[in-house]
């Protein structure tokens, strides 16, 4: 089940994200050019009160995606997942329920790249590729309707 993740979800996040191993180290957000990496307490009462987090249960929380708006700046999905099958899922859900722009940017080898680019389409519906920075790409999908 997916659901829109609040305050009374912290101690479901924390826990999570201090469990589940980020290997590509994509489960960040940036703050005056450097990484802040999604693991401190205060980080994430922050990230659950300004921003959109939507999780994913099957006995317990397996996924988590939050769609990151700074103001002025692009909207960043960051995601963290124990297996691809969540990162499938939670990519389809925003897919179809999210209706704004937003971009990814991930490591190449990553399975994000590789599940999002399952939702490329010629008619700028899916994820888009938008760029390659050294060892990451850039995706975006672009706003529902929008060509």
């Amino acid at each position: 089940m997916i659901q829109r993740l609040k305050s009374k979800h912290l101690s479901d996040i924390f826990y999570f994200v201090n469990e589940t191993r980020d290997k590509y180290e994509d489960f960040y957000i940036t703050k005056n050019r450097d990484r802040v990496f999604i693991k401190d307490r205060k980080v994430i009462e922050k990230i659950i009160k300004y921003q959109e987090v939507y999780g994913i249960y099957d006995k317990g929380l397996q996924g988590i995606i939050v769609i990151y708006k700074e103001k002025g700046f692009r909207p960043y999905l960051k995601i963290l997942c124990k297996k691809n099958y969540y990162i499938y899922s939670l990519l389809k859900y925003l897919f179809w329920n999210f209706e704004g722009e937003v971009f990814i940017k991930v490591k190449k080898s990553s399975p994000i790249a590789k599940i999002a680019s399952r939702f490329r389409s010629a008619r700028k519906i899916g994820f888009q590729f938008m760029g390659n920075r050294g060892n990451e790409i850039l995706l975006r999908k672009y706003k529902q309707g929008e060509n």
